[in-house]
């Protein structure tokens, strides 16, 4: 028992420390977007979240949880998850910002990190099994 707490500990880490590069992505992106660009708010954090998601895949499967199956496997349940957080990402986003008028950045830093803990536990039993 004591080694499988210490191995999701470390997993935990890890899927952190990946977490850290999405996190950052998605930060660069959605500000570029906003900023720059000058898209809708709701609009480039669904594309920061799709592109920081893309990054993060690769490094969960390779580093994190060092993945057996095949992506042919695991990039459809990843894409289902992925789907479903994403989804929840634009509701939740759209409805701090617009609704109870929370600046886009720490509404995407709220977001962040109810749904980084929901999706840890999910593709830890279910994604990269």
């Amino acid at each position: 028992i004591q080694q499988s707490n210490r191995d999701m500990f470390i997993g935990y880490l890890k899927y952190i420390s990946v977490g850290s590069v999405s996190v950052s992505v998605n930060y660069v992106v959605i500000t570029i977007c906003v900023e720059l660009i000058e898209w809708y708010a709701t609009f480039s954090s669904a594309l920061a979240y799709f592109l920081s998601t893309t990054i993060n895949y690769f490094l969960q499967y390779y580093w994190t949880f060092r993945a057996k199956r095949a992506h042919s496997i695991v990039v459809p349940r990843y894409a289902l998850v992925t789907a479903c957080t994403l989804s929840l990402n634009i509701a939740v986003f759209w409805g701090l910002t617009n609704f109870f008028n929370v600046w886009y950045l720490l509404s995407q830093t709220i977001i962040i990190m109810f749904i980084s803990m929901i999706n840890f536990f999910i593709n830890r039993r279910y994604t990269f099994l």
